[in-house]
């Protein structure tokens, strides 16, 4: 498990079992044959085999969606996410796809969450996928992948997200050719959010007071300057 630490002045776990996109804050889990990555058991894997198996699958099913060649050749680099150890390729792999706590708790909690993504439906980058209101505002989740849904997750809430954002998957879908090399393993999502301007006493200072109702115009200032 990667930890990011005095992230808005918490410590924050990062599942190794799965993929992320940095900048959005969304997750990525490969679902197993049998379907029971909807499950949304953040533990079940082995941290390092499941990194590498979620790697080498974005790789390929991302690979599979242009060329059966291309899939051959993409499957056996897998570097788009820290190097991990190939495996076979079976045909179009699909990825559970959730918002991470980082991302919650940007947003200062969820209040309402509706899911836009429907089964069926190709999205493309910066498609509107969700809606949802929260304690600061009103937040539309967009796509940060391309790609087919095939399913939504009609039991994610605001309060499943806020509680366990780690076993609330918003919708299922297959990647499109590009998708893979957009996403980074646990440590790197870890690591990018640790150097960030939210892992400091400033915002940690600046989200607690907000939380108390007692911010001051600095601390305001700052907490007002972090994006969702």
């Amino acid at each position: 498990m990667a930890i990011v630490k005095n992230f808005l002045g918490r410590d924050m776990d990062v599942p190794e079992d799965r993929l992320y996109h940095a900048a959005s804050h969304y997750w990525f889990r490969a679902t197993s044959a049998s379907g029971s990555g909807a499950s949304g058991d953040a533990g079940a894997s082995d941290g390092a085999a499941a990194t590498a198996a979620a790697t080498a699958a974005a790789t390929a099913a991302a690979a599979t969606t242009a060329t059966t060649a291309t899939t051959a050749t993409t499957a056996g680099d897998s570097g788009a996410a820290g190097g991990a150890a190939p495996i076979r390729a079976t045909g179009l792999t699909e990825f559970d796809v959730g918002t991470t706590e980082p991302g919650v708790a940007l947003t200062g909690g969820l209040v309402d969450l509706e899911v836009l993504a429907e089964a069926g439906a190709a999205i493309v980058v910066s498609e509107e996928v969700a809606f949802a209101t929260t304690r600061k505002a009103i937040k539309y989740f967009m796509s940060p992948v391309g790609g087919m849904v095939t399913a939504a997750n009609p039991a994610a809430t605001a309060d499943a997200a806020n509680e366990s954002p780690y076993s609330t998957w918003l919708f299922r879908m297959t990647l499109a050719p590009e998708a893979a090399a957009t996403l980074v393993d646990a440590a790197v999502y870890a690591a990018k959010l640790g150097a960030s301007e939210h892992a400091t006493d400033a915002a940690a200072a600046a989200a607690t007071a907000a939380k108390a109702g007692k911010a001051s115009p600095t601390c305001r200032s700052i907490y007002s300057g972090i994006k969702e």
